[in-house]
């Protein structure tokens, strides 16, 4: 996730854009992706589900590698409506702008500060909204984790968010970067953690070391799952 923009286009960032989202629009979608992903994927797999409450709210925070990440969330979370950020580009275009607000998905300028996207985040969160967020700011080109960005770690410590680590794997081979057919029979897996907190950093200031010991933890919770997740995938691409 990036966050923090300060030009944002006001008619992509709206102030309430997660009030534009449509409960039947998601599940319409989500239902035909499911379709797609049992029939066409086929090896893929979502671990851990039942750590997502069925209500109350929660920032989701996953690995970035793949422009598909979303939908495999979205697929493997069929409890729970989502709500995550796009990348500003693919706004661009007034039909497709329609749909991401239908279904829930936000513009994000990344590698920036974009107080219009943080704005959407928070009002999502006191909601009681499941927020899917991407700290390392943007997608890895490398399929490696990158470091997260700890302006998100500065915000859940002040919110005393819940955060639920996810790791998703195989994304990279199911919708290669440039790519904008998946690959059929791809083994892909994402596995989902324990909720917590970093309520542990609560009322020791914010100063750069403890800011970035905090953003340690975030980032070693995740990669436990990523780890997981990569487990899981080669079972699943064993398996014939």
């Amino acid at each position: 996730m990036a966050t923090m923009g300060l030009k944002t286009h006001k008619r992509l960032a709206p102030r309430r854009w997660a009030d534009k989202q449509s409960r039947t629009w998601y599940l319409t979608i989500r239902f035909l992706l499911q379709l797609i992903f049992r029939f066409y994927v086929r090896r893929f797999r979502a671990y851990g589900v039942g750590n997502v409450p069925t209500e109350g709210s929660a920032f989701l925070v996953a690995n970035h590698a793949s422009g598909i990440d979303p939908l495999m969330m979205g697929v493997g979370i069929p409890h729970r409506i989502l709500l995550g950020p796009g990348k500003v580009e693919i706004f661009k275009n007034p039909v497709f702008t329609y749909v991401m607000e239908k279904i829930g998905i936000f513009p994000l300028h990344q590698g920036t500060a974009d107080a219009a996207a943080v704005r959407t985040m928070v009002d999502a969160y006191r909601k009681g909204r499941i927020v899917v967020v991407y700290p390392e700011g943007g997608r890895s080109k490398t399929g490696e984790m990158m470091p997260f960005m700890e302006d998100f770690t500065r915000l859940v410590i002040k919110l005393r968010a819940c955060l639920i680590p996810a790791g998703i794997a195989g994304a990279r081979e199911l919708l290669p970067l440039g790519s904008w057919i998946p690959r059929p029979d791809t083994a892909c897996a994402v596995v989902i953690g324990e909720p917590f907190d970093l309520s542990e950093f609560e009322g020791r200031g914010l100063s750069a070391e403890v800011l970035a010991e905090a953003t340690a933890v975030l980032w070693n919770r995740v990669h436990d799952m990523v780890q997981e997740a990569e487990e899981r995938r080669q079972t699943l691409a064993a398996d014939q």
